[in-house]
């Protein structure tokens, strides 16, 4: 994240791109509370005896599909039709994914 940022800096002050000032907001620490708490979920459930790798990742990877939802019926994002091509692109391969292991089994 810092050689983004870094990477960002130069780029701004070379084309002269006006830096946004930082504006706070309790809901930047609520964001960091909600991400830790779901990394630590995720990891404590990987680490369970009997866990599936696959059926964890799933579960993980299926939270985009709320984010997308919610963008578009709660923001009104305006690049729905660009996105849902990736969201369906995602859902399939979340599809393939899950009829291969019922193959194997």
């Amino acid at each position: 994240m810092a050689l983004s940022l870094l990477v960002w800096s130069i780029i701004r002050r070379r084309k002269n791109i006006a830096a946004q000032p930082f504006r706070w907001d309790w809901s930047l620490l609520l964001i960091a509370v909600f991400i830790t708490l779901s990394d630590f979920f995720y990891f404590y459930s990987l680490s369970q005896e009997g866990s599936l790798l696959l059926v964890v990742s799933m579960l993980r990877r299926s939270s985009v599909v709320v984010s997308f939802i919610g963008g578009a019926i709660v923001f009104h994002e305006h690049n729905l039709r660009d996105k849902a091509l990736e969201m369906a692109l995602l859902l399939a391969g979340m599809a393939v994914i899950l009829f291969g292991s019922y193959l194997w089994n």
